[in-house]
Order: C-alpha cells, then sequence, then structure tokens
C-alpha cells in the first residue's frame, strides 16, 4: 500500500516511547524519504505508553523522537499517547 499509492496524504508511525526509532522504524522512515515526493507526504510519529514512563523519560523521549523529526525530508509531527 505505501509503495504503490500515489495519493497517499501521510503515514502515522506507531513506536512504543520506551523504545523509539528502533531499527524497524528508522528503515521505514529511511524508506519512506526515498518516495519519488517525500515532501508531498506527512508522517506523524505517535508515541505509545508514554503513561508507563516517569515525566523525564517522556520528555526524553519525546526529545529523541522530535530531533530525528527535524532531519526528515517530509513534514513531521511527534505526540505522545497513553492508551
Amino acid at each position: 500500500y505505501l509503495a504503490t499509492r500515489r495519493m497517499l496524504a501521510g503515514v502515522v508511525l506507531v513506536m512504543d516511547a520506551r523504545r523509539p526509532l528502533m531499527p524497524a522504524d528508522l528503515e521505514l522512515l529511511h524508506w519512506l524519504q526515498q518516495r519519488e515526493q517525500p515532501q508531498g507526504l506527512r508522517l506523524h510519529m505517535l508515541l505509545t505508553k508514554a503513561d508507563q514512563l516517569k515525566t523525564m523519560e517522556r520528555r526524553q523521549a519525546l526529545a529523541k523522537a522530535e530531533s530525528h523529526a527535524h532531519q526528515l525530508a517530509m513534514p513531521t509531527s511527534v505526540q505522545l499517547f497513553s492508551t
């Protein structure tokens, strides 16, 4: 779906806030940037299980994801979430 959908407007990448940006996540992000027009694609990083982290750990996870988001070629937002 991600490879063939020409009208794809955005992707939500769901990650565990306790372990954000694992190798598989990074591989997907790299692959998304290799698409023909990555700047037309929006990305939202959703960091789940944030309720299981202490305040400082939440801040660190969010900062790590936001730092990586700024390096991407596509507009990216980051959000902590508890289910």
